[in-house]
């Protein structure tokens, strides 16, 4: 039902709405691809792997990084698992690296892990210095799903659609008559605002 939830990051790819919902990833898809591949690429529809994306297990060394720094500065999220290696090569580590998977975590490696611990508290004091920020940090809950509809015209009809969205950071009070939501993102870009601005507005 429409609402506001909590709940993991798998039922809520595997979407849990009544009917197949929209969410920002099948948009992107639908805008960068065909509908075709985003009805293919839905849990609920298709539910096959769209060919040229990367699955969890195929993820870039600065992806996990990201998803650890994410989970560590929220403070929710997949769970990861630290690997004393210096990289996936031997059979050894990509044997741990595996088996981290099926238990549902992620695998980062050692040198990796404490770069991300780096990251994730020198995030939680940059947030603590914006605008909003110490407000957010104190009262905003982690990974809530919003789940509502909307009406649109179809040949002539109206439609519901239903959508969800999974917010890093909800706030439980306004902050002086605001509801900021808060969405961390890692980058490797520098940190100019022509440079953000545009790497906004390519990842959508």
């Amino acid at each position: 039902e429409p609402g506001l939830y909590r709940m993991t990051a798998e039922a809520y790819h595997a979407d849990p709405c009544i009917e197949p919902s929209l969410n920002c990833g099948t948009i992107k898809t639908i805008l960068e691809r065909t509908p075709r591949h985003a009805f293919v690429g839905h849990p609920r529809l298709g539910a096959l792997p769209v060919e040229g994306e990367e699955s969890e297990d195929d993820s870039t060394p600065a992806q996990v990084l990201g998803t650890v720094v994410h989970a560590m500065t929220l403070g929710a999220g997949r769970e990861w698992q630290a690997l004393d290696f210096d990289s996936f090569r031997t059979k050894a580590a990509r044997t741990e690296r595996d088996s981290a998977i099926r238990l549902g975590f992620t695998p980062i490696l050692k040198h990796r892990f404490e770069r991300a611990e780096l990251i994730s508290a020198g995030a939680r004091r940059s947030i603590d210095l914006i605008d909003g920020g110490p407000h957010m940090l104190a009262t905003a809950l982690p990974e809530i799903v919003c789940v509502w509809t909307e009406q649109v015209w179809v040949d002539g009809e109206t439609a519901t659609i239903w959508c969800r969205s999974m917010m890093d950071w909800c706030p439980t009070e306004p902050d002086r008559g605001f509801w900021n939501i808060g969405d961390l993102k890692t980058t490797a870009e520098i940190l100019k605002p022509d440079a953000l601005a545009r790497k906004m507005v390519t990842d959508g």
